[in-house]
């Protein structure tokens, strides 16, 4: 749904490993003090060092799964290409595994199209984008205009007539046509008339300024990074508790 999701996932991973490991460096260090001040000083180099180790080992298998949700991200347009090609099924419409993953009934229908949907019609879309890719603008809306005859109610028909109108080669570069709104368009009306809820929620997204698109990712980004925040914070949290149980232990050691 945004475009360049996957590299900045990636980036975000990596960035977060680098912060987890000097935090979990640091509150080792720390707690190995601590506990060596309470009269052990082996003991304390001991816990220290396995606080260290295992907050870098957790916090390096959360940045590695998040770095290979972002690579799977970034080739998921490859793969559906490849999709398209061995089953001939039209997919064009979820180019981002994002969506797939955020809307399980956009993926089934991916894998089971509607049971009404004419055959032909299917047929003739997929020419129609592949003609697009081509840029042969006139044939792609002529493709499309035989498309309407055998089903004159699917968005994705007006989608290809609106990228024809504009001359764009792809459904997704709607999302960076900047020379005129492309809300404009009759086509564009039209595809958001037939649409179904996840569809229509993908074209308003390729009528927003490029800016407002911006803000939408950098939101996304942001709930992505709090969420690392948060998970870093009950990490924090069990050491601390670990700290305060060697501290009683050390108490009533000492009590006794």
């Amino acid at each position: 749904m945004y475009k360049n999701t996957g590299p900045k996932i990636v980036t975000l991973a990596k960035v977060s490993a680098i912060i987890g490991f000097i935090v979990s460096i640091g509150l080792g260090i720390t707690v190995g003090v601590l506990v060596g001040d309470l009269g052990d000083a082996g003991v304390g180099f001991i816990v220290g060092l396995l606080v260290a180790a295992v907050g870098c080992l957790l916090d390096w298998l959360a940045c590695l799964i998040l770095a290979g949700f972002g690579e799977l991200v970034s080739n998921s347009n490859n793969i559906l290409r490849i999709m398209v090609k061995a089953t001939g099924i039209q997919i064009s419409d979820i180019t981002d595994l994002e969506e797939i993953a955020t809307n399980p009934n956009a993926a089934m229908a991916v894998a089971h199209p509607a049971a009404d949907a004419q055959p032909q019609a299917q047929t003739l879309i997929l020419r129609g984008f592949l003609s697009l890719e081509d840029s042969n603008w006139a044939k792609a809306d002529e493709i499309f205009e035989q498309a309407l005859n055998l089903d004159p109610q699917n968005a994705r028909i007006y989608v290809g007539k609106l990228c024809a109108e504009l001359r764009v080669n792809r459904e997704e570069d709607l999302s960076s046509y900047e020379e005129q709104p492309i809300g404009n368009s009759v086509n564009y009306r039209r595809a958001l008339q037939f649409a179904d809820e996840n569809y229509r929620r993908r074209l308003e997204f390729y009528a927003l300024p490029m800016d407002e698109q911006s803000i939408r990712v950098a939101q996304a980004q942001a709930q992505q990074q709090a969420q690392a925040q948060q998970q870093l914070a009950a990490y924090q949290n069990v050491c601390q508790n670990i700290l305060y149980k060697i501290n009683k232990a050390k108490t009533t050691s000492s009590s006794h």
